[in-house]
């Protein structure tokens, strides 16, 4: 399955939220899915944040799943305009959120996957 990661990036250490989309990335990969992300796409270095959220738009058109990762309350717009995108286009989401977190994108989900901490 052709599976796209979004997620918040503003306000995050980079190098942190790097190491954890690459460790599911491999996960994912592992279990026989394509995996997309832009934040690894090391053609998408250097683009703007207009161009960031085109490219990922782009991609989304060729996936079959958006998998949101939302790991705080805080919110992101590019994160918001890629899951309302996805669900514009048809695109299956699955919404992995913290098991305290309350976020309204849980009921446009299609699948919630709820978790204490990353190494779930």
């Amino acid at each position: 399955m052709k599976l796209q990661l979004a997620y918040r990036f503003s306000g995050e250490d980079r190098n942190k939220i790097v190491n954890e989309l690459r460790g599911m990335v491999k996960v994912l990969e592992g279990n026989g899915h394509n995996v997309y992300c832009l934040i690894l796409d090391k053609n998408a270095i250097g683009l703007s944040k207009a161009s960031s959220i085109i490219n990922a738009f782009l991609h989304l058109d060729s996936q079959d799943v958006l998998i949101s990762w939302v790991k705080s309350s805080d919110k992101s717009e590019g994160q918001l305009l890629e899951t309302g995108y996805a669900l514009g286009r048809g695109k299956k989401l699955i919404l992995l959120v913290q098991k305290n977190d309350e976020t309204s994108l849980r009921s446009l989900a299609d699948r919630v996957i709820k978790y204490d901490a990353y190494d779930d």
